[in-house]
């Protein structure tokens, strides 16, 4: 018997694929970035001083929830390639608000902005 919401039985073509949830996309996101932590860590620390560099030249030097949000999306794109694409945007906006708002993080967040220098 099926339900209302089987897509095996979609009319008129093949079923669409079930977007990801919420968890099963954090869940990726976090093996990706663990498998992916010991990978180049160079590669990522240029793009975070690429990205610094410009911000510098475009918003002067004060780092914010605004702006870490924006560095949050540079280090998934860069830890995650194109995979990084399917994470809705409120999704990386609430990642980014967790750990602006958490102390130990946002002290450890601060640290890496003062030394990360935008020259390379």
């Amino acid at each position: 018997m099926s339900s209302g919401s089987d897509r095996s039985s979609h009319p008129g073509g093949p079923p669409e694929p079930a977007s990801p949830t919420r968890d099963e996309l954090l869940a990726e996101v976090l093996g990706e970035t663990i498998h992916r932590g010991r990978q180049d860590p160079e590669s990522l620390l240029r793009a975070v001083r690429d990205w610094k560099a410009e911000t510098l030249a475009n918003r002067g030097p004060h780092l914010d929830a605004e702006r870490f949000a924006d560095l949050v999306a540079v280090v998934l794109r860069q830890r995650l390639g194109e995979k990084a694409a399917k994470l809705p945007a409120p999704l990386r906006r609430e990642v980014a608000d967790v750990l602006w708002n958490d102390p130990i993080s946002r002290g450890r967040i601060e640290r890496l902005w003062a030394a990360v220098d935008a020259t390379p």
